[in-house]
């Protein structure tokens, strides 16, 4: 190794050091800038009577061969408080529609042109939680869309850190890291007026393979009209209703999917 590629080698590894110090004696409690940003975010987004948002999300998932798959998911969202939320995901596996209107939740999927119904508090809020812990409906990021965002992050943080700024697609964001006793989990924060959440990475670092959840806002509006009859679900035509999974039957369901995905 000549003289300049061993000088550049020993800078990294003293830069690599340095900063896993830094980030080392920082994990020890949550960095008070870090904290400041997260609940300037969550305070703005709490602020927003309605908003419509496009995202991409990618999620990985670990076969039973141990062979990591990642999926993807184009969301369209749009919410208007306190009672309302529509979304439509579609990716590999998924093609659905959600709604919550004024306490009912709906949920329809196109490929299958079948829909379930349930009544749910009228707050979104509570909608989703309600969804989460009765019906087996859990969706990683939905604490994007709570009124209180840094309440429903924070409850059992054990440590957060600031990374500085940086530029995704463009934009200047605040890159924060937290931890928690089930996931680690990174978001990074517009700069300016509007402290919006552009990137959500998700790390369930006690499964096998350490699987990821990742949002990317990309489009991001508060200004645009948006109709009480875009939360209102028709049934199309030939529709069949359904009920509701339990939670029990669910958690089957997706571990009969997983072991197709994996033949």
């Amino acid at each position: 190794m000549n003289r300049l590629k061993l000088i550049i080698t020993c800078s990294i590894f003293a830069i690599t050091f340095i900063f896993a110090a830094a980030v080392s004696a920082q994990e020890q409690k949550v960095d008070p800038e870090a904290d400041a940003i997260l609940k300037k975010m969550s305070d703005f987004m709490g602020s927003l009577k309605q908003f419509s948002a496009v995202t991409q999300n990618y999620y990985e998932s670990i076969l039973d061969s141990g062979q990591k798959i990642m999926f993807v998911n184009s969301v369209k969202v749009k919410m208007k408080r306190p009672g309302n939320l529509y979304a439509h995901r579609k990716g590999t596996i998924r093609n659905q529609d959600f709604y919550i209107h004024d306490g009912t939740l709906t949920l329809y999927s196109r490929n299958l042109n079948m829909y379930a119904t349930a009544k749910v508090p009228a707050n979104v809020s509570e909608a989703l939680d309600y969804a989460s812990q009765e019906l087996g409906l859990n969706a990683p990021g939905s604490d994007l869309f709570v009124d209180d965002i840094y309440a429903a992050l924070m409850a059992d943080v054990t440590s957060g850190i600031y990374l500085g700024k940086t530029e995704l697609n463009g934009i200047k964001c605040h890159h924060v890291a937290f931890r928690s006793g089930e996931v680690d989990w990174q978001m990074w924060i517009e700069d300016g007026k509007r402290p919006i959440p552009r990137r959500y990475i998700i790390t369930s670092k006690w499964l096998t393979g350490a699987p990821e959840y990742i949002i990317d806002i990309l489009d991001f509006k508060t200004e645009t009209k948006i109709s009480g009859k875009d939360f209102i679900f028709t049934p199309p035509k030939g529709a069949e209703k359904i009920e509701f999974l339990t939670k029990e039957q669910a958690q089957i369901v997706n571990k009969t999917i997983k072991k197709e995905i994996s033949k």
